[in-house]
């Protein structure tokens, strides 16, 4: 039987690193008690998982021995510490513009958050950090979102910090489309079904177009913009590429937006955009095909358009059917507009930042610290194994990776 000593003591060499962070943090600074919270609870989730690990043997050695388990958590643990001690150096020593602009986004963005409430199992928490790229990480043991946003926000310029938070909205709706339950079945599953039979190129394009339906749901017209700009940015050969078999070439993501507002009845909006996004691919040059990461490697641009209608139909409806969609008001708004000329789309950013909601008067209580995560992550799983029925293992099996995922925290390596 393998010695899995050192794992332990290197276990103790982190938990001695995740203590020292937290004394060493000063004492006033914006979220403290949170901030402080984050770094007791993955103090606490850590040495939970370590403690099962080292009690529990492997049930399927071979496909996940022992000291990789332990590698690959203490890794993840590692990587959330990292995560979690830039979000509170940002906050507690950060330049007064980012702190600024982290306090608004963790508001707004919290809003957006808890539209998607009706789908997600739990309330989870939102803090925001800066960071070279758009992203997001869930920490399930806290009930806690973390997205980043670019360092490029704080660039005094009021669109530009809008449209940094609206690029990073799709982030959210990937969250939602793996979190979310649609009555007694996944969301994932329930978008899959109504879907209907997809192109084997396309079906992994399930997630991105749900995230962003989501986001256009969200902020709607602004969002269609934002897709465009986003897009328009990449370097040629990444405006056409799908950088992963789940990855949607960016070059597509506007035509969901413009199918998006056709479903909501903004036509004019839709159309206004659309000559707008055809204007910039005449004056790039507009690519005549996508390059996907798949067995199939290419397809003519033009072809993948039932396909995008048919993902963004799905996506849509299966919103709709639950609690009306995760819409924040913007809605009314635009429906009684007369849509802006292609020219002037850009004024879209200041009007969508003007419409935000002030910030809230205080935040939430902190993060829970403190929980039975195996018993919690079980529990969990064969709620899903029950929805998804899926091929047999012994149930001493799937509990042990069950506890191994924890839930999504852990992502094993293929």
């Amino acid at each position: 039987m393998e010695n899995l000593r050192p794992w332990n003591q290197r276990w103790h060499a982190l938990d001695t690193m995740i203590d020292q962070t937290e004394k060493a943090l000063p004492s006033g600074f914006s979220q403290e008690e949170r901030v402080r919270a984050l770094l007791r609870g993955l103090r606490a989730f850590g040495a939970s998982q370590v403690q099962y690990f080292l009690a529990n043997r492997s049930p399927v050695a071979r496909e996940f021995p022992e000291a990789a388990v332990l590698g690959q958590t203490l890794t993840q643990i590692a990587a959330d510490l990292e995560l979690i001690e830039r979000l509170a150096h940002q906050r507690a020593w950060g330049p007064l513009a980012g702190q600024q602009a982290l306090a608004q986004a963790d508001c707004w963005l919290t809003q957006i958050l808890r539209s998607a409430d009706p789908w997600l199992p739990e309330r989870d928490q939102l803090f925001t950090t800066l960071a070279s790229l758009p992203g997001l990480r869930h920490l399930p043991y806290l009930g806690v979102v973390v997205m980043s946003l670019p360092y490029t926000c704080l660039g005094g310029d009021e669109d530009g910090l809008v449209r940094d938070w609206l690029e990073a909205l799709p982030a959210l709706g990937r969250h939602l489309f793996r979190r979310g339950w649609a009555g007694a079945e996944p969301l994932a599953e329930a978008v899959r079904r109504r879907a209907g039979d997809l192109a084997a190129w396309s079906e992994p394009w399930l997630e991105p177009v749900f995230a962003e339906v989501f986001a256009g749901l969200t902020a709607g017209p602004a969002a269609a913009l934002a897709a465009q700009d986003a897009a328009l940015a990449l370097a040629p050969a990444q405006f056409n590429l799908a950088a992963t078999p789940a990855g949607l070439p960016p070059c597509l993501a506007p035509k969901i937006h413009l199918r998006l507002l056709e479903r909501l009845a903004l036509d004019d909006w839709a159309e206004s955009l659309g000559q707008r996004w055809h204007t910039r691919l005449r004056q790039r040059g507009a690519p005549a095909t996508v390059r996907l990461a798949g067995p199939i490697t290419e397809i003519r641009l033009t072809h993948p358009r039932d396909e995008l209608d048919a993902l963004t139909d799905a996506a849509y409806d299966e919103l709709q059917a639950q609690a009306a969609g995760p819409r924040t008001g913007w809605h009314s708004r635009y429906s009684q507009l007369n849509a802006y000329a292609p020219h002037t789309l850009d004024t879209l950013y200041t009007d969508f930042a003007a419409g935000l909601e002030p910030a809230p008067p205080a935040f939430p209580p902190p993060p829970r610290t403190a929980g039975n995560w195996p018993a919690r992550f079980i529990a969990a799983d064969r709620q899903a194994r029950l929805a998804l029925a899926p091929a047999g293992l012994a149930d001493d099996v799937h509990d042990w990776l069950a506890v191994l995922r924890a839930d999504g925290w852990l992502a094993w390596p293929v």
